[in-house]
């Protein structure tokens, strides 16, 4: 009896034995293939771990790309302004009209910005957007052209800091919207970079007057080798364009021609936003008989040439529209109202 049982004993410690030693010998046997299965089945192909990372690796990417494509196109922008204002010489901004200084300071704004895009673009896409609006509202108006151009910098590199600074959406729009404002309302308020334009004609004859000089009050000297030089000249059909810095109604410009007395005016209304502004303006000749009268008298020789619903002539409003001139001052039609 005894010995059968130390037989029993001896078959199963064998038997545990081998079986310890099969494991331990075949690490790549079944076992570790149905672990290892198990393992996978616990996480399925296609889940959202998987799907994320490749996702995040993805956006890793295009960001790069972006920032990068930002940083080129940005760096080109700046040689090429640089190369317009230091190749073409930069003049005396202190002596530019005012809406010239104005657009200057736009420049200025976007020219920091594509420097300050290689380390913060944040603040880079702020700067060139806002140069941006500086310029357009100092211009006027829009355009294609280079000058557009750093629109796509700015919105690349706010790209960027939307992805990288937790999609912080609520600072995104709120720039953009301060951003569309001021264009907006800069446009219709600040009174820059108008444009006059008209005629000059003898009030005796109607004839054109060819090179009147036109010079604004307050505004910039320029001089040269004749001395003290007009901001603009009429052409030989009399008309005008005259670029006002800061728009005025009540700034003072004095026309001035040979043979003329020399008339002293103000710029007059315009509409709200309105950059383009039609005048027409009589001078009167030296020894004129309405030259001597008093200022009743000259704004009654004025009335009979003027219509309720025109612009300024001479200071006084005249009818809308171009001016259709006879054979001497007997012909002579302004719009609709007979002279």
């Amino acid at each position: 009896m005894r010995t059968a049982l130390a037989v029993l004993l001896i078959g199963l410690v064998a038997t545990d034995s081998l079986t310890i030693k099969e494991v331990r010998d075949a690490p790549q046997g079944e076992a570790h293939r149905t672990a290892v299965a198990w393992e996978v089945a616990e996480i399925p192909a296609g889940s959202g771990r998987d799907q994320s990372l490749l996702a995040s690796a993805a956006a890793k990417k295009w960001m790069m790309a972006a920032r990068w494509t930002a940083r080129v196109l940005g760096t080109l922008l700046f040689a090429f302004y640089g190369l317009f204002l230091f190749g073409e010489g930069v003049p005396p901004i202190g002596s530019q009209p005012e809406g010239v200084q104005l657009s200057f300071v736009g420049v200025g704004l976007m020219l920091l910005g594509f420097v300050v895009g290689w380390q913060r673009e944040g603040a880079a896409a702020l700067l060139i957007a806002s140069g941006w609006t500086v310029f357009r509202i100092a211009e006027g108006g829009f355009g294609l052209g280079a000058f557009e151009a750093p629109l796509l910098v700015a919105a690349l590199y706010g790209l960027y800091w939307w992805v990288t600074q937790v999609r912080k959406t609520h600072l995104a729009l709120a720039a953009v919207a301060a951003l569309v404002m001021a264009l907006t309302w800069g446009q219709l308020i600040c009174p820059t970079s108008v444009f006059v334009r008209g005629m000059i004609i003898d009030a005796e004859t109607t004839r054109p007057i060819a090179d009147a000089e036109l010079t604004l009050e307050g505004s910039p000297e320029k001089r040269g080798e004749e001395g003290m030089h007009p901001n603009t000249r009429s052409r030989k059909d009399g008309r005008f364009t005259l670029y006002v810095g800061w728009y005025a109604e009540q700034k003072k410009m004095t026309i001035a021609a040979p043979g003329y007395e020399t008339l002293t005016t103000n710029l007059g209304p315009r509409a709200l936003g309105q950059r383009k502004v039609s005048r027409t303006y009589l001078l009167r000749r030296v020894g004129n008989p309405t030259s001597g009268q008093s200022e009743g008298a000259r704004r009654e020789f004025m009335r009979l040439v003027a219509a309720k619903d025109a612009v300024p002539v001479e200071g006084m409003p005249t009818t809308r529209g171009a001016a259709r001139w006879g054979r001497g001052w007997r012909g002579c039609r302004i719009g609709r109202t007979r002279c």
